[in-house]
């Protein structure tokens, strides 16, 4: 599927549930998007976290993750967040295997910070 003024559609890909009737109903364009840059935290942690996880939301859809592995998907989340966010990640890891080996008070709110 090259570059093809003949062929329109040459650079698409067939989507779920389409009109079989209509080729242009199968098609979807291959959309090359990069994640969103690393997050950083600065003076404003919480709303730039907001932020980053809204489109981090909006590029698992467009890239198509949904189609693969929890494992691909939080290596490549872990890989993006860059250096300081993955520290906290850690840290959040470590507090949180001590957690669930004391049972502390509230864990049902510590699982919770475990899932992306």
């Amino acid at each position: 599927m090259g570059d093809n003024p003949d062929n329109p559609g040459a650079n698409q890909q067939p989507v779920e549930g389409g009109n079989n009737n209509n080729v242009a109903d199968q098609r979807c364009p291959v959309i090359n998007v990069s994640p969103p840059a690393q997050l950083i935290l600065g003076d404003s942690p919480v709303e730039n976290w907001k932020l980053y996880k809204q489109a981090w939301s909006n590029y698992k859809v467009i890239a198509g993750l949904e189609l693969r592995t929890e494992e691909y998907r939080k290596a490549l989340f872990l890989h993006n967040l860059g250096r300081e966010a993955q520290l906290i990640y850690n840290s959040l890891e470590t507090l949180m295997s001590r957690a669930e080996s004391q049972t502390p008070i509230n864990s049902n709110s510590m699982k919770q910070v475990r899932k992306i």
